[in-house]
């Protein structure tokens, strides 16, 4: 994906400018290096390549701020990720939340920051049991030796 991150300034026209394609993550790295030594009364801005606003940070501060579309965008991709097109009832299911509470989420409403933890443990259990699986599909077809695992999440390592 590409974002572009801007440095804000009273004449918005002569603010400075960078694109950077990757993750979000590598943008707000990217933005940081960049603009990190401005005054300390600027913001960081990154936006997605619509012109949206993701996220955005004070100079100075070291939490970024992550706007509530991009959250919705993150819980639309990690339940179509998990469960398919249908994912909003499996996820509220799953949640133990109304199927109205994930369709407001979803539609821009405010979503708890917790939310992605709840998230990001789904993800990471789904992950686990697709490399046991994987194993043990590679080892059925003769692919990997008996008694060895093909990867760390498989042996159960946690990711944090």
């Amino acid at each position: 994906m590409e974002y572009t991150a801007i440095v804000s300034h009273p004449l918005i026209r002569r603010a400075r400018r960078i694109t950077v394609t990757g993750s979000l993550f590598a943008a707000k790295r990217a933005a940081t290096r960049e603009f990190g030594h401005y005054h300390p009364d600027r913001e960081i801005i990154v936006m997605d390549r619509r012109g949206q606003v993701v996220s955005r940070r004070r100079i100075g501060e070291r939490r970024w701020l992550t706007s509530q579309p991009m959250r919705s965008r993150l819980l639309r991709e990690a339940g179509e990720a998990l469960y398919g097109s249908r994912w909003k009832t499996d996820l509220s299911r799953n949640l133990g939340l109304t199927d109205r509470t994930i369709r407001s989420w979803a539609g821009g409403k405010n979503m708890p920051p917790r939310v992605a933890s709840d998230l990001l443990g789904l993800v990471v259990g789904r992950m686990s049991a697709l490399d046991v699986l994987a194993d043990r599909l590679r080892r059925a077809g003769g692919l990997l030796p008996p008694g060895r695992r093909a990867s760390s999440r498989a042996r159960g390592t946690k990711l944090t």
